[in-house]
């Protein structure tokens, strides 16, 4: 403090013309300070302005980069906050178009970022989404019936593209159309819009993985279509791309607003066929099959479906199918579990799991142990009463099997922590006697026996 004191009496007595001595010589030395200086104090038009600005980002970039001529993951943070201040902090003088061809700058900037700073945690990413944010502040601050900034504000972000900003980064290309959309509020702007788009969904044809940038460019044509379209239009849009998703789902979600279930079932079936590698998709569409079914009152469908959705792992179905069966609900319930136990695959074995423990089934409980004696942990609390002895030896196998298989202090520690969850259950007895086992077992695994001492 006390020199901090000092230095403001000696910069007091100093002349002006020594403090710009000084400030000149630090400026000459620091790159950055220099055109932070030239940029708030310098004089100039806009395209000085704007290449002040480039200078800037471009000596704050080179002074995290260092020799290595790389930002480290420690850096990275710091130097993604230092350019949004930058981007935040630049005086537009209320000048849109001056403020938008900064925003540009720093945009591109922060794509480049990517080549040369580590992202790890998505830093440079806070960073592009950032400016991004900015673009689209500067976007709705516009009036209604300020076109030709709006016009301006379309074409520079549209361009864009052109220049190869987005090259490999749909992502951000797709969050420049939503601005746009913002910006269109007249047949000629929406026109240039959807020329652009179009132009971009063309492209998309001859990317061997352009499938989701192309959904979601048509999603958004058909929004700008929605506009000043027809019912008819719209109808003929959705029909010619209705092999996307996204467009399979909103006729879907029409015809079943209109009544007309025919129709979903025709297009659900016609989804599955096509999506049958994409399980997600199917189990999607099946759904709205069941859907339309079910308002139709068809209850032998329902119930074939249902069965099949169950199947698959939809737990929600089972209920929907109790309910369309006739008969003993028990005798249902062991059925299925039959059925289950026969199928293969994950979504057919969580059901049976999930079935066995709301009817607290012990029995179905203790083959699926038996059979998968690893998963003993989960089932031994409930099991235990009823199968006393069996469980008791599953569960030293268990311990024994995990204990030969460990290899250092971690995994011994692992194993002491399942003993002691298996002498909480057991008693101090039974572990003591497994301890002692294990202890003769692995006379020269020292780490392990330091960990077994430790179990109290």
């Amino acid at each position: 403090m006390k020199r901090s004191s000092n230095i403001d009496q000696i910069l007091q007595k100093l002349s002006k013309g020594e403090l710009i001595s000084i400030i000149a010589q630090i400026a000459e030395r620091d790159e950055q300070l220099r055109n932070t200086l030239l940029l708030q104090y310098g004089e100039g038009d806009d395209k000085q302005r704007l290449s002040a600005y480039s200078k800037l980002i471009k000596s704050t970039v080179k002074s995290y980069k260092g020799r290595e001529r790389y930002i480290s993951y420690r850096e990275t943070y710091k130097f993604a906050t230092d350019m949004i201040d930058l981007l935040h902090n630049f005086d537009s003088m209320n000048n849109l178009k001056l403020a938008l061809d900064a925003a540009v700058l720093m945009l591109e900037e922060a794509i480049e970022a990517f080549q040369y700073a580590d992202d790890s945690n998505g830093d440079i990413g806070m960073l592009v989404d950032q400016t991004l944010q900015y673009v689209h502040a500067l976007a709705y601050s516009l009036s209604d019936n300020d076109w030709s900034m709006r016009e301006f504000m379309l074409k520079r972000l549209l361009g864009l593209r052109k220049q190869g900003v987005f090259d490999d980064w749909d992502e951000f290309q797709l969050l420049i159309y939503r601005i746009c959309i913002e910006l269109v509020n007249s047949e000629k702007l929406r026109n240039m819009l959807k020329a652009a788009i179009e132009d971009h969904v063309k492209d998309c044809a001859k990317q061997e993985f352009g499938r989701y940038t192309e959904e979601a460019l048509l999603m958004m044509l058909y929004e700008l279509l929605e506009i000043d379209s027809s019912s008819e239009e719209l109808a003929k849009f959705r029909r010619k791309y209705i092999r996307l998703q996204a467009f399979r789902k909103l006729e879907i979600a029409i015809q079943m607003e209109l009544g007309d279930y025919q129709a979903v079932i025709k297009l659900a079936q016609a989804g599955e066929k096509q999506d049958n590698s994409y399980r997600g998709l199917v189990l999607q569409w099946k759904k709205s099959r069941y859907e339309a079914y079910r308002r139709l009152g068809y209850k032998s469908e329902q119930s074939i479906l249902a069965k099949e959705l169950l199947l698959e792992g939809e737990y929600e179905y089972y209920e929907e199918l109790k309910a369309l069966e006739v008969g003993d609900p028990h005798e249902f319930y062991k059925n299925m579990i039959t059925e289950l136990k026969q199928r293969k695959g994950w979504g057919a074995q969580e059901i049976y799991l999930r079935l066995i423990a709301e009817h607290n089934d012990v029995a179905e409980m203790m083959e699926f142990v038996r059979l998968n004696p690893a998963v003993i942990e989960h089932y031994a609390s409930v099991l235990l009463d009823h199968y006393t002895e069996e469980i008791n030896q599953l569960y030293r196998a268990h311990i024994m099997s995990i204990a030969a298989s460990a290899s250092n202090r971690s995994n011994y520690r692992k194993v002491c922590e399942v003993i002691k969850r298996y002498k909480k259950l057991v008693g101090k007895e039974a572990s003591s006697t497994l301890v002692a086992e294990l202890k003769e077992k692995y006379p020269k695994r020292t780490a392990f026996l330091d960990e077994l001492n430790r179990i109290k």
